[in-house]
Parts: structure tokens; sequence; C-alpha cells
């Protein structure tokens, strides 16, 4: 057996008991074989009960099991778990009523790593269903080119109950909750939906944009006519009027008199140019941002893509 990375002395596990931790530390002065120093079998074993319907095939020194039996619910229903590290980092703790180790049918929760192949079980949500559960400090599955997870296409339960949903589904759940914040179950997002809706979502835009560049267009033109803009006035009588040559009052015959707006032409010249320069350039700034969105989340050789280039989900 090879060597392995020495346990430092500041073991400090609380989960732990005293007299474990200085056993550990006492051997740990001798040898810096991990295996030696928690090798189960310097500590006492489980007590594995005799159950009616139950069979334990127990190794010999080591707190690793095969059992054989029923569910402790269903107990009408098979059962067959796979457990080693019975108890977990209580192996060592006894009961405190007897002073004895504790004694075990089932797999427990603190077991360290546990494989169970149910005929029928409660599993959170759902009563009654046929289950298979692994559970260890970490679970690994490898495969040379793809793994799959299917769910549905199964008319009817172990239990013989039609499925109440047809297709099933897949959750992929962290910290062992789905509440709050952080935690809340949303559905996943498909790959191709999504980058079909964004395609279409930034041509839209980007006709937009084309939009309002036509009636930014439309205004400076229309700006620029009214600069210039004469009209003719016609004006019989007493009057006492501002019109574009000037103010008129009192008794005035004009005919054919004209003149530009002196409001518009002295205000607007200089407003045109800077506001259409402006509005095209933050218009372009715009669409050239939607390229380049297209570019970094959506093309094939994108460097961020939304869709992942390995993984698929539906």
């Amino acid at each position: 057996m090879g060597k392995v990375k020495v346990l430092t002395s500041t073991v400090n596990n609380e989960n732990i008991s005293l007299l474990k931790r200085n056993l550990i530390s006492d051997s740990l002065k001798e040898s810096g074989d991990k295996e030696s120093v928690l090798g189960a079998a310097q500590f006492p074993q489980p007590v594995y009960q005799v159950v009616d319907g139950i069979k334990h095939i127990i190794h010999s020194d080591k707190p690793a099991a095969i059992t054989l039996g029923h569910n402790k619910e269903y107990q009408t229903k098979s059962q067959l778990s796979f457990v080693a590290g019975t108890l977990g980092s209580l192996i060592t703790e006894n009961d405190p009523t007897t002073g004895n180790p504790v004694e075990v049918a089932y797999p427990t929760p603190t077991d360290a790593a546990q494989l169970i192949v149910s005929e029928m079980t409660d599993f959170g949500d759902y009563n009654a269903r046929s289950l298979v559960s692994a559970k260890a400090d970490a679970i690994g599955l490898r495969a040379a080119e793809i793994i799959e997870l299917r769910v549905g296409g199964i008319p009817f339960l172990a239990n013989g109950h039609q499925t109440t949903n047809k297709y099933g589904g897949i959750h992929l759940i962290a910290g062992n909750r789905t509440e709050g914040k952080d935690f809340d179950l949303q559905h996943m997002v498909k790959g191709e939906n999504l980058e079909e809706m964004m395609v279409d979502l930034i041509e839209s835009i980007q006709n937009l944009v084309s939009q309002v560049t036509v009636l930014n267009n439309d205004v400076k033109s229309l700006k620029t006519d009214l600069i210039s803009h004469n009209h003719t006035v016609s004006l019989v009588g007493s009057v006492t009027a501002t019109s574009p040559v000037g103010p008129v009052a009192g008794t005035a015959n004009v005919f054919g008199a004209t003149g530009t707006s002196l409001g518009l032409a002295s205000s607007l010249p200089a407003t045109i140019a800077k506001n259409n320069a402006l509005v095209t350039t933050n218009l372009s700034g715009i669409d050239g941002n939607f390229t380049i969105m297209r570019q970094n989340y959506l093309e094939q050789t994108a460097p961020l893509p939304i869709k992942s280039r390995f993984n698929k989900v539906n």
C-alpha cells in the first residue's frame, strides 16, 4: 500500500470522541500510514441485530456489510443494501444506556457510504415507490463517451399504480433543500430555444434601432426646413401682432411680405448638429453592442456561450 499524506496533529473533529482523538494522536507518533491510523479494525465492530427476514453478510473485521431483507416501513417488500463504514464516524460511540456498541439492523443516516436498492419505500414527497439510493461523501460517475439520465416512459409504478407524471423530471438539488432565495427549484434552460429567442430579440431591437434612426433623420430634415422656412403674410386693417417680419401694430396694409421665423432661425442651428450627431452616435453604439452580444454568446465560436459545449438536458 502506498504512502499517503501524514495527518497533522490538529485532528479536532467534534464528531470524534476524545478517546478516539487521543488514540489517533498516539498512533500518528508511530506511523504516517492513514490506513493503519484510521483502520476500522482498531475500533469496536457494530453489532448487527438479528431480525426475522433479514440476513447480514458481514466483513470479518471491518464495518462493512451486505444486508438482504426488507424495508423498515414496508416489511413485505424486499430490500438490498451495501454499506461500507457502518455508523460512519459514530462507529466507536456506545449506547449510553448499556455501554455496549450500538446495534444496527438497517442502513443508518451516518453510514460512511451506502447503496440501497428497495422494492418499496418513501422518498421525499414520493411515497410507496421503488428506489435506488446512493449516499457518500462524494459520488462519481465516469463514462468513456456519455452519461445519460433518463426518466419517464414507464406507465406504471412498482406498486402497480399508474404514474401521475407521464414524462417525470430530473431535479439537481444543492444544499439538500429547495426553499429560500438561493435554493428555490427552477426550470433549466434549453440552449437551442434560448438561442433562437435571443436571436429574434436582437433582430427585433436592431429593427427598432433602424426605425429610430429613420425618425431621427426625419426630425433633422424637419428642423432644417423650419430654419429656412419663409411664408407670405397678408394683413389688412388694424392689427396688433407679431409677424415673421417683426412687430406690426396699428393700421397697415401688408401684402406679400415674406420672412423667416426669427426664433427658430436663431435657436435651431446650434442644436441640430449637436443632437443629431449625439443620437446617431448612440444608436450606432447600441447597434454595435448587439453585434458583439451575438458574437460573445450565440455564435458557434462564442467565448461565452449560453449553451454548454458538452452537456445537454431536457
